[in-house]
């Protein structure tokens, strides 16, 4: 039996007779989407690193435009030296004469999403010998085999389950509106409810084992 993303679901929050997941839920293509890309965003550099192919700079300058302003940048690196990240307003103070200067041994990096042109990576100090680690979104379809297919072959084993739980819970949530706009039902409302909250348990436990338990406020 094919491992796709209904399927898992399915095995979640799925009843025999019950319609496919697109009936059930027709957002549950988008809520996919969102799922991946998310625990993309949210793993380590050194989880994804080893399962995507570094981007080489195509341009000539120190500024690379990124072909998707939805993408997710994990790490630049100058020659063999990795590029801090700045928030842009940090990364632009970094230019005001009599500022630390910065050297080819602690180079910086920004993205830029408001250049007018898109979303690109500016790197200082000025060099055109930079490569990258990104994410790309990809909209799936709930027929996509999550563990196999090429277009999410970027994804972490580690990270499955927590993105299958992430889609029972958001799939429920978006069932649970439609019945609260309904007003019926109140008794289903309830079988929801709980339903969410032990995905959501379940949820956190996996993201324990792959980020490490939260960490307390000093």
């Amino acid at each position: 039996m094919s491992q796709t993303i209904e399927v898992r679901v399915n095995d979640y929050i799925g009843t025999s007779g019950d319609a496919s997941l697109l009936a059930r839920i027709p957002s549950i293509n988008d809520i996919a989407e969102k799922a991946i890309f998310d625990m993309m965003k949210s793993l380590p550099a050194e989880l994804v690193e080893p399962h995507i192919t570094i981007t080489e700079n195509e341009g000539v300058d120190s500024v690379h435009a990124l072909d998707d302003v939805d993408a997710h940048v994990y790490s630049v690196y100058i020659g063999n030296i990795p590029a801090q990240y700045m928030p842009p307003g940090l990364f632009n103070k970094s230019k005001d004469t009599g500022n630390y200067e910065v050297t080819a041994l602690d180079p910086i990096y920004t993205i830029n999403r408001n250049a007018g042109t898109g979303a690109r990576i500016e790197i200082q100090p000025d060099s055109t010998d930079f490569n990258f680690y990104q994410v790309v979104p990809t909209a799936p379809t709930v027929a996509t085999d999550v563990l196999g297919a090429s277009t999410f072959i970027f994804v972490p084993l580690v990270a499955h389950e927590a993105i299958i739980l992430d889609i029972c819970i958001k799939g429920l949530q978006a069932k649970l509106s439609d019945l609260a706009q309904d007003e019926e039902d109140p008794e289903m409302f309830q079988v929801l409810t709980a339903q969410i909250q032990q995905l959501q348990t379940s949820y956190q436990f996996e993201l324990a084992k792959i980020l490490g338990p939260p960490k307390e406020a000093k």
